[in-house]
């Protein structure tokens, strides 16, 4: 999004993602499926797609079942850092619906440790990947996150009613069952909406 003149308010599209992209398999979730986010700048590849699966546009207040599935680039985390493992452990730490500043240095501290964290046995294209969990924190509300790592993206998935030992993922290779071509390009907010309102016929709120 970018500001012109007279302060009008404009955007431009992002082209598609060029990296791998995650969800649920048909096993794991039978129900709606719909593009909740992706992140970066307007009009940039994007940094990140997330994929929600559930019943309910506002997943964080919804008691579940859910599960949202991050899909993150490797290249967005090679920027330097001495340990790219640990800046993935803070985000998801902090995708759990609840953070801030609050809870920065527990954050920042926790994901130090993620090595220590328990692991969760998850099915990735049907091969079995070994996850790390988020410590659990009372104020997450029963939402967990964990992350598993591909040659290509890091995968994260932030979930409430679903137990971790459940995840079974699959690259998406047909955007439709999410209301996106993988092709197209991508246009805040018009593409997230068309999606919810594939998936749950309305946008709340709307």
């Amino acid at each position: 999004m970018r500001v012109g003149e007279h302060d009008e308010v404009t955007t431009r599209p992002s082209p598609p993602a060029d990296f791998p992209l995650y969800g649920l398999t048909e096993a794991a979730w039978d129900g709606p499926r719909w593009l909740r986010f992706y992140e970066g700048a307007i009009g940039e590849v994007p940094l990140g797609i997330h994929l929600a699966h559930g019943w309910s546009a506002d997943l964080f207040e919804d008691a579940g079942p859910w599960a949202e599935v991050r899909s993150l680039p490797r290249t967005r985390f090679d920027g330097g850092a001495d340990d790219p493992m640990r800046e993935v452990a803070y985000y998801t730490w902090m995708s759990r619906g609840f953070g801030s500043e609050v809870h920065e240095e527990l954050a920042q501290s926790e994901a130090g440790g993620y090595q220590e964290w328990e692991t969760a046995a998850w099915t990735l294209d049907g091969e079995v990947v070994g996850a790390r969990v988020v410590p659990a924190h009372p104020d997450a509300e029963g939402t967990w996150a964990a992350f598993t790592a591909t040659p290509e993206v890091f995968v994260v998935v932030a979930a409430r009613g679903i137990r971790p030992a459940d995840i079974r993922l699959t690259r998406v290779l047909d955007g439709s069952t999410y209301g996106i071509p993988l092709e197209a390009m991508l246009d805040f907010p018009s593409s997230i909406e068309r999606s919810v309102r594939k998936a749950l016929g309305s946008i709340e709120g709307n």
